[in-house]
Order: C-alpha cells, then sequence, then structure tokens
C-alpha cells in the first residue's frame, strides 16, 4: 500500500544510493520497474545489509538498476563490521570496529583460506555492556588476510551465512539445499508477489505464495515442475496460496522459514550444498 508513496519520494529525492534489505529492494525495485522509473535513476550503487545476500538476489538488482551492489555483514550487537570493497565482492572486515575471530568445531582458529568456521567477535565501541569473544552463531570462510583488488591489509571473508542459515532446505536424505539452487529468481515467479518455504520435516517443504493479479494454475504447475527438476526428488514441495506473509519485528523478509535445528546438518557435517 505504501508503494506509491515510497515512487514519490525516490523520485524527488533522486538518491545517490539506496541502503535496505536485500528482500525490500527486490519489492521495490519490481514496483519501479513497472511504473518505468529505474531507468530515470541514476543509482552510485545499492547497499545491502541485514540479510544474506544471494547471488540470484545480486545479480537481478545489478541488472534491474544498472550499478553496483555492495553487501555488508553487521549484526544488533555491534562487534563485528565486514563490507565489500570497490574491487572485490569478498568482505572486509573493519579492524577499528571489534575484533574478530573465525573458530572450527574443535575451538580452534580457522588458518586456512576456504575453511568455515564461527564468526567470534570482540567489541571496541560499546563502552557500556562489552561483549569479550561473544558466539554470534553466524558461520563464514576464511579468505586470509590483505585483499589483492584494493590493498586493504583487512581479514577477508569470502563468505557468510546468517546465524539462523535460513536459506537451506534439508532433503531426504539428510543433506542440506541452499535455495540459490533453486533460482529463486527465475521468470517463473514473475507472476507471483511475494513467497516463503516452510520446512517442518525433513524432505518436505511448503511453498507459500502470495499470487499476482497474473497468477494462474499453468503457472503453479510451471513453479512445482521448475523446482522438481532443481531438487531432483529430494524434497517434495506443495504450494500454499496466502494474502500475507509474515516478516521479522525488524521487517526482514526470510526466504525460508526453517523449522529444523538446520545446525545439526550444516556446516560441519557431509553436507551437499
Amino acid at each position: 500500500d505504501a508503494m506509491a508513496e515510497y515512487k514519490v519520494l525516490i523520485e524527488k529525492f533522486n538518491p545517490d544510493f539506496i541502503i535496505g534489505y536485500p528482500s525490500s529492494m527486490l519489492i521495490i525495485g519490481r514496483y519501479l520497474k513497472r511504473k518505468n522509473v529505474v531507468r530515470r535513476l541514476k543509482l552510485k550503487g545499492i547497499i545491502a545489509v541485514s540479510e544474506n545476500m544471494l547471488d540470484a538476489q545480486r545479480l537481478y538488482l545489478e541488472d534491474l538498476f544498472q550499478t553496483r551492489v555492495f553487501s555488508f555483514y553487521g549484526h544488533s550487537e555491534k562487534l563485528i563490521l565486514a563490507g565489500e570493497c570497490e574491487a572485490s565482492n569478498a568482505y572486509h572486515v573493519e579492524p577499528l570496529y571489534g575484533y574478530c575471530e573465525l573458530i572450527n568445531e574443535k575451538g580452534e582458529v580457522v588458518t586456512r583460506r576456504g575453511d568455515i568456521g564461527e564468526l567470534v567477535g570482540t567489541g571496541f565501541i560499546n563502552h557500556a555492556m562489552p561483549f569479550i569473544r561473544y558466539r554470534t552463531g553466524d558461520i563464514a570462510e576464511f579468505g586470509g588476510y590483505g585483499c589483492p583488488n584494493c590493498g586493504r591489509e583487512y581479514m577477508i571473508l569470502n563468505r557468510v551465512h546468517g546465524r539462523w542459515l535460513q536459506e537451506m532446505l534439508v532433503t531426504k536424505r539428510d543433506t542440506v539445499i541452499s535455495i540459490t539452487a533453486l533460482n529463486v529468481h527465475s521468470d517463473i515467479y514473475d507472476n507471483v508477489d511475494r513467497f516463503q518455504f516452510e520446512q517442518v520435516k525433513k524432505g518436505e517443504v511448503i511453498l507459500h505464495i502470495i499470487p499476482g493479479v497474473k497468477f494462474s494454475d499453468t503457472d503453479k504447475k510451471k513453479l512445482l515442475e521448475e523446482l522438481n527438476n532443481k531438487i531432483d526428488g529430494q524434497i517434495d514441495v506443495a504450494i500454499n496460496t496466502v494474502e500475507k506473509l509474515p516478516t521479522s519485528i525488524s521487517g526482514k523478509c526470510m526466504f525460508v522459514k526453517q523449522h529444523l535445528p538446520i545446525c545439526e546438518w550444516y556446516p560441519f557435517v557431509n553436507s551437499t550444498l
């Protein structure tokens, strides 16, 4: 209901950058495209925050707005801040914000590039309630020290997964599949306003959708065919039509509402991503 007002404000302000959740920017971006506003904007960049950035989201937004998407990692506890530089998609950890460690399942500091661990932070900016070696529950891949592209001698994180690992689905074979592999920004979703996967039992998923005005049984059939081809029978998918989808208190829209204890499957077990 607020999209028309957002459109007026964006056109009036004519921003250089848009900062927001990737899921929110996809919704407003599609609206601005329908209203022929996108091409009139001359953005210098889009700054994506607070949600895991999927490759498909990045490609869609960059193509839509014809500008670079910068992804940043941070959290409410304000212990670790990391963002992409002007020449790389790797996360650069800001050394004056907090001390960042990457700890593996044995409690050891990760030192080998490509290895995965849990982000542990000690914050420098909170003088009222310091957090010392606070386990964030977020998972990242170690990329060494020093960026060869920009020259900054920062700690590098190649990938970061949010603490709830909401983009993972558990298969019948006890492996996990990232919804990145499901091509969630394919044109089969063109007539779907919003959607969310929900999983309560391994090997079974419900896809809740808010249908667009042009959505038909043909679209539903295409959705099921595409998903079944991608999943290859590892997960049974059912489609449920709804009028609304829940968001978090902070307004985030999760792609996956995961009820399973996903950390039991990922990342410190034999998983198929």
